[in-house]
């Protein structure tokens, strides 16, 4: 695992894969959900700064259904909550600073991330190769992916 490549980024890999272990297993319990993929997008041209992250669910989850009811939704974001705590220290006092907007969570169509794949063969990744990015830092996968998203929850308060 890696440290941040530079000062303006806010977590690591490490943090973001334990705050995804956590919010994985808050998810499952909460709202009998499971994590297919996921990724994280952290938008430095924004002031204050954007971390979205883009997450799959398997399919047959509530959140793949046409509309949520209002209950469905702010557990959702209770649950995001618990990813948001995991996130370390750097992420929290830049948060609390302001230097960081509220942390948005995206659940994505089935298959989007399985057409990351396909793209990046398309494009001369050898795909025995190919790792799904976990920190994302091209703009346009960062688009591709908030095409494809079902539902966007913003962690700026619990009242839905």
């Amino acid at each position: 695992m890696r440290a941040p490549k530079s000062s303006f980024e806010i977590i690591t890999e490490r943090d973001l894969m334990s705050a995804m272990e956590g919010f994985q297993s808050v998810l499952r319990n909460a709202m009998a959900a499971g994590i297919v993929e996921f990724a994280i997008y952290m938008d430095l041209e924004l002031s204050p700064r954007k971390l979205r992250i883009f997450v799959e669910v398997s399919g047959g989850c509530m959140f793949l259904q046409e509309k949520l009811p209002e209950s469905s939704v702010v557990g959702f974001k209770r649950c995001c909550s618990s990813f948001e705590d995991g996130l370390g220290s750097i992420y929290k006092v830049q948060r609390d600073r302001g230097q960081v907007s509220p942390l948005l969570v995206s659940i994505v169509k089935p298959g989007c991330f399985d057409k990351l794949i396909r793209v990046a063969i398309e494009n001369g990744v050898p795909a025995s190769q190919y790792k799904p990015p976990k920190i994302i830092r091209n703009h346009e996968i960062a688009e591709f992916l908030e095409g494809c998203s079902l539902a966007t929850a913003c962690l700026d308060s619990l009242d839905g």
